[in-house]
């Protein structure tokens, strides 16, 4: 129904009366209040995105293109990789030299050119409780330990299982994992004492082991089974027997933010992620380069580097969003391991055909926003959320101007409010 509003407007002496349309008038009053309510939300720092553990997670910054700064020459055959937090060092085993080459990532030069370890050393990690960095010796099936600190031999061997592959350390109780291919089980090694003490079966064909200190699991990639073997780290039990991934997972990278767990499919130029809380698969065909071997976690950004042997490039997902946000970063001939200078902020990939080590400079952190408060905004990400948001401004101020100019009527003149003139007045009588 309409309604008239005496609104007088002085034209002179004659006021006017304006007939205004109720419906009208409520659509200019919430197209102004939707305009500022999400002019705001826009404006808003810290837009989140909602993983699918329910968390919020500070969105990302887009990507800036990376490129290979530096090639720095190894041995011959590079393959295995490690970062020793506690000097700064990368240790490359070299697989066709049978030694191990120490790289300093802040200069890019080697350090010591040569330790002699086993015969065709393919896995390297870092022991944090000890300082030590153990390497798999597959052609000998024993592990060689050197001491970071003087980046000599400790302990020339440790008998372990048939063509140990890869290696995993327990931050919680400083044990080893060594997952030996030939013989489709993991040695156990107590890092104090640089003594087996467990031998657990897992699937066929076992490569590169990942542990996740979120929940004490050692996570290990059965190529030849096609699945994940999860072994408590409590306990030295397999707790999950199969993990189905795909045709010949080969190795693993943890996101410690998330606790998610990236098995690279060899046989499938994809990553799967599985829930490490779950133990269950969060997402497969995360497509990357062929024949994906290396695998790496970022603790600054968040991002998980692939290395890819046939198509020789680097992929980058967000651990965020498991997507692939730079699809390919060029390197040089059949990458293999990859580890991350936590130092320097370099990604560093074995290049076996080439014998060298490219290493890679990764996008900068991102700052800490902060997420106190903040919650996810429609689960998009901060481009898509501003596209929205953009997009409904102008629909909110295009639909006030709208009611405005064609929902309000001109305003018609009044009747005259003085009465009319009175009728002359007759002629005076006769006296």
């Amino acid at each position: 129904m309409r309604t008239v509003a005496n609104l007088f407007l002085r034209e002179g002496r004659r006021p006017v009366v304006m007939r205004v349309d109720r419906r009208a008038a409520r659509w200019f009053l919430w197209g102004m209040v939707l305009t500022v309510l999400l002019g705001a939300a826009g404006a808003a720092p810290g837009l989140t995105a909602a993983s699918s553990t329910g968390a919020a997670l500070p969105m990302l910054p887009p990507p800036v293109p990376v490129f290979p700064e530096a090639a720095i020459p190894v041995g011959s055959d590079p393959w295995g990789i490690a970062f020793d937090s506690s000097n700064g060092y990368t240790y490359v085993g070299n697989l066709g030299s049978d030694n191990v080459t120490v790289l300093s990532g802040i200069s890019n030069s080697v350090v010591v050119p040569s330790i002699t370890v086993g015969g065709g050393p393919t896995g390297v990690a870092f022991d944090p409780s000890n300082g030590y960095v153990y390497v798999a010796n597959c052609d000998s099936n024993n592990l060689t330990v050197i001491d970071g600190s003087t980046n000599k031999v400790v302990v020339p061997s440790i008998a372990v299982g048939s063509c140990p592959y890869g290696i995993a350390f327990d931050s919680s109780n400083g044990y080893g994992y060594v997952d030996n291919t030939e013989s489709g089980n993991v040695t156990v090694i107590n890092g104090a004492s640089n003594k087996v003490v467990a031998s657990i079966y897992v699937g066929s064909v076992p490569y590169g082991p990942a542990y996740d200190p979120s929940n004490g699991d050692i996570y290990v990639p059965n190529g030849g089974s096609g699945n994940v073997t999860v072994i408590d780290g409590a306990t030295d039990k397999v707790i999950v027997p199969s993990i189905p991934v795909g045709t010949f997972p080969v190795t693993i990278a943890v996101d410690r933010t998330t606790g998610y767990v990236y098995v690279n499919d060899f046989g499938e130029a994809n990553t799967t992620a599985i829930n490490g809380t779950t133990n269950t698969v969060v997402a497969r065909g995360i497509g990357v380069g062929g024949d994906p071997y290396g695998i790496a976690y970022d603790a600054r950004n968040g991002y998980i580097y692939v290395a890819s042997t046939i198509s020789n490039n680097l992929t980058v997902i967000n651990g965020a969003t498991d997507k692939v946000v730079i699809p390919s970063i060029p390197v040089l001939s059949r990458p293999g391991s990859v580890a991350v200078d936590a130092r320097s902020g370099e990604v560093l990939v074995c290049d076996e055909d080439s014998d060298i080590v490219t290493a890679i400079a990764v996008p900068s952190p991102p700052a800490s926003p902060s997420t106190g408060g903040s919650t996810p905004f429609l689960g998009l990400n901060s481009a898509e959320a501003a596209a929205l948001v953009g997009a409904l401004v102008v629909w909110g101020v295009a639909g006030s101007v709208l009611a405005v100019f064609y929902h309000l009527r001109r305003p018609k003149p009044a009747p005259p409010l003085t009465p009319s003139a009175p009728p002359p007045a007759p002629p005076p009588g006769p006296p």
